[in-house]
């Protein structure tokens, strides 16, 4: 959240409390999401450069595997993400990735 809070200062000019974020986030995340995935469709209309897929793996403390899918449009001077995905492998979520849509 302190990160958060100084993102807003950099790119919004005003600095807006963790109070007020954590708040957003807990009673209003879904208007928030539904609003950046509606802004997220507008943007993904744009041209872009190339696309870039990747995928880290790593284990949490107690040496379960943990996987992170990021699916990236690179523009002229700026990249968009477009997906996330975080799964654990033992969960089936490979497999539904791999799956044609």
């Amino acid at each position: 959240m302190r990160y958060a809070e100084s993102l807003s200062q950099t790119h919004l000019g005003v600095r807006i409390p963790k109070s007020t974020l954590r708040y957003w986030e807990a009673r209003h995340g879904d208007v928030v999401g539904e609003v950046l995935k509606a802004l997220l469709r507008l943007l993904s209309l744009m041209d872009y450069d190339y696309s870039v897929v990747d995928s880290t793996r790593f284990t949490d403390w107690l040496k379960g595997p943990h996987e992170l899918f990021i699916d990236v449009r690179v523009f002229d001077a700026w990249a968009l993400v477009r997906g996330l995905l975080y799964c654990k492998p033992s969960s089936g979520c490979l497999r539904r990735i791999s799956r044609p849509s």
